[in-house]
């Protein structure tokens, strides 16, 4: 430039030159091509600190190059002096996406600026780790309450928070916090649920662990163990019994095992109006097969029984065949009854004719009588001991042997099931007639004689020594047959 002063008359000038210095641009110092970061990280993160320079001291604005909706380059509280490289709060990072972000930083005194290059790598966040997954299980059938089959080992090396569950949901299993900790996962059978191994055998499912961004699976196997059908142990083929046991009768106590140890019901496998069974009381701890008590058995119509024992644990059962051979009950016997036996015609009072020798080998209670009622004869009980049996006369009976010299019966003796008899014959002995003996064949008499007078004492004997009577055949007003006074005894 030209200075020129003047007087207002005449100057003086002088050439001038103002040499500019430029102004020095800020320098970012250090700053690395690149940093890593954890794809997890979702807060507000600084990256880096930038360390800026300006040699004259200017005030420096730092930013990034292109706005980015990830990253930004601002100061640094709380003091606001230094520029950092930031990971914006609330962001998404995910390493299958976008690995790696460049950026250029970019910091300004208003007049020029320096730049630099500045790239994120992601770090994979690495899946969680099912350790040591058992390929399978074997559970019981039966089991029907919220069981832990496994307790799971995973591990995660970011240290994420885990969650476990079934790959697919399931109505019988489930992968579950493990209480009362909740700190470790399990697989569980639920609760209430009904495992039938005839139906499925087997269960597969996919335990998966994740950390919400990947994760592990491993399959598992849950193979039912069947449940074993109840024993009877050494159920006879069969059993005796008298057909006259007509009482609640135990016949043979059943004796079962379970290998689970599961509640055990016996029953007949069809039901019975004769034979059931039950548990034996009062212990109620086994099953007793018996004959109901009223029955009324018969081996003439059925002489055996045959039935099915069935015992089982709501699952399956064991069954088993049982017979009960009905024992005939034996007739009593009538001992020794003779064929006959000869009966004065002229008894008329009740008399013992024989005492029944009768037996019975099961000791039944016997009734004993005349197979036809008869008007003259009876069997009956003997007084007074009342316990044997005898057949007699009725009392007030006329024997007549010119009407009936015998009389023959049938004896019947039953234990109210079966009789026995036997025939008897009753032979009436002819009363024989009194003999006169010694009668004269006459006597001479005075024709004065006038008086009541003796002729002949009469000898007269009877051999059954009834009482006789003597009288003259035709009555006659001159003579008569009397007692001699005064003894009467002729």
């Amino acid at each position: 430039m030209t200075v020129e002063c003047s007087d207002k008359r005449r100057n003086d000038t002088g050439n001038y030159t103002v040499n500019l210095i430029r102004n020095s641009a800020p320098v970012i110092n250090s700053l690395p091509d690149s940093v890593s970061l954890l794809e997890d990280v979702n807060t507000n993160t600084l990256l880096h600190t930038l360390n800026v320079t300006d040699i004259e001291g200017d005030n420096i604005t730092c930013l990034l190059n292109s706005n980015s909706s990830l990253f930004e380059v601002t100061l640094i509280p709380p003091s606001n002096t230094e520029y950092g490289i930031y990971l914006k709060g609330g962001t998404n990072l995910d390493y299958d996406i976008t690995h790696s972000y460049s950026m250029t930083v970019e910091c300004s005194d208003k007049r020029r600026n320096d730049t630099g290059n500045y790239t994120v790598n992601l770090i994979r966040n690495s899946a969680p780790v099912i350790n040591s997954l058992p390929d399978s299980v074997s559970l019981l059938e039966d089991v029907n309450t919220n069981t832990l089959l496994h307790t799971l080992n995973v591990t995660d090396i970011e240290g994420d928070n885990i969650t476990c569950l079934l790959n697919s949901n399931s109505s019988l299993f489930e992968v579950t916090l493990i209480p009362p900790s909740n700190t470790e996962y399990g697989i569980y059978l639920k609760g209430g649920t009904h495992l039938d191994y005839d139906i499925t055998h087997s269960y597969s499912m996919t335990v998966e662990c994740s950390d919400k961004r990947r994760n592990d699976t491993g399959n598992y196997t849950v193979n039912l163990i069947r449940n074993s059908a109840p024993v009877i142990n050494s159920l006879p083929d069969s059993v005796s019994l008298l057909e006259d046991v007509n009482t609640n009768t135990l016949l043979h106590t059943l004796n079962v095992t379970d290998i689970e140890g599961d509640n055990i019901t016996c029953l007949l496998n069809s039901n019975s109006s004769l034979f059931e069974v039950t548990l034996i009381t009062p212990s109620n701890t086994e099953y007793g097969i018996y004959l109901k008590g009223g029955t009324h058995l018969d081996y003439d119509i059925t002489h055996s029984y045959s039935m099915t024992v069935e015992c089982s644990d709501k699952r399956r059962n064991d069954t088993g065949n049982y017979t009960v051979n009905l024992i005939r009950n034996s007739a009593p016997v009538i001992n020794s009854l003779p064929d006959s036996v000869s009966l004065l015609e002229d008894v008329n009072t009740n008399t013992l004719l024989h005492t029944l020798n009768v037996t019975d080998i099961e000791g039944d209670n016997i009734t004993c009588l005349l197979n036809s009622n008869s008007s003259l004869f009876e069997v009956t009980l003997i007084p007074p001991s009342n316990t044997e049996y005898g057949i007699y006369l009725k009392g007030g009976t006329n024997l007549n042997y010119d009407m009936t010299p015998l009389y023959s019966m049938t004896v019947e003796c039953s234990d109210t099931r079966r009789n026995d008899t036997g025939h008897f014959m009753v032979n009436l002995i002819r009363n024989s007639a009194p003999v006169i003996n010694s009668l004269p064949g006459s006597v001479s008499l005075l024709e004065d004689v006038n008086t009541n007078t003796l002729l002949h004492t009469l000898n007269v004997t009877d051999i059954e020594g009834d009482n006789i009577t003597c009288v003259l055949n035709p009555n006659s007003s001159l003579f008569e047959v009397s007692l001699i006074p005064p003894s009467n005894i002729g």
